[in-house]
């Protein structure tokens, strides 16, 4: 169950000259167990005499898969990406689509190389010797693989075996949580900044466990990089709650921090 404690809000708005009787004012209102398991629900909130109140909606992780879906399609259509890379852009935005775009449209190419999105659209690299072969020797593992074999990702040249591929996306994902979703490519000679895309990862033929996992950080990005978007902090809620509006230009992290757990 969520709830927001409106008495709890009162004192953290009022000032010294107000008085205990405006309190009477207040109300809570609570969205039941129930409610949770059968659907999404917006509820506004009575606040204080002043009318200070806010809309909130609890979503399950069906429905925050639902909102990223929906989010990744819209924008990627308007900037002619695939979802994958509109993932990593609202991603680095922090879920914010029109300031996003925004900046996507200001200098597109400062934001492709902050990404490490950094081809073009339609961009080829010329392939270098060694992509000519028939054989060619990895630069992790420095064994001879059939081309067939190796990988590059599509924002650079730098080809691994399939193999070391997997190793190296399978260590990120079980170890650096949230962060694997910024993994960036193992050249280090100088340091490539080009960005492992989705695409990338489920193109390798990881474990169902390690899929599951990098789907799981991915709809998790969208609660935890979303100011609007908060956890119920009860211990292993899978709930959360999105705040649609705030009166009186309350902070969110005010709001954020007058919910009860379940």
């Amino acid at each position: 169950m969520v709830s927001y404690d409106d008495e709890d809000t009162n004192d953290s708005y009022s000032d010294e000259s107000e008085s205990d009787e405006s309190k009477s004012n207040e109300s809570e209102i609570e969205v039941s167990d129930e409610e949770l398991k059968s659907y999404s629900r917006v509820d506004k909130i009575a606040g204080d005499s002043n009318g200070r109140h806010m809309n909130y909606t609890v979503l399950s992780l069906e429905d925050i898969s639902e909102r990223q879906r929906n989010v990744i399609a819209t924008l990627s259509d308007v900037l002619s990406l695939t979802e994958s890379e509109t993932a990593i852009l609202l991603r680095h935005f922090n879920w914010h689509a029109e300031n996003a775009n925004y900046q996507w449209f200001a200098d597109e190419e400062k934001v492709r190389n902050t990404l490490g999105l950094l081809l073009q659209p339609g961009q080829k690299h010329e392939p270098k010797e060694a992509e000519r072969k028939e054989i060619t020797t990895c630069q992790i593992c420095f064994d001879d693989y059939d081309m067939r074999d190796m990988k590059a990702l599509k924002y650079c040249d730098h080809l691994y075996c399939q193999n070391c591929w997997r190793a190296y996306i399978h260590t990120s994902i079980n170890y650096d949580g949230l962060a694997c979703l910024n993994l960036r490519c193992p050249f280090r000679d100088p340091p490539c900044h080009a960005i492992v895309s989705e695409d990338m990862v489920f193109s390798l033929g990881l474990s169902d466990e390690d899929n599951r996992k990098y789907r799981t950080y991915a709809v998790r990005s969208y609660v935890e990089q979303n100011i609007m978007v908060k956890w119920c902090p009860a211990p292993d809620c899978k709930y959360c709650v999105e705040v649609n509006f705030v009166s009186n230009s309350a902070t969110y992290d005010h709001v954020f921090g007058h919910l009860r757990p379940c």
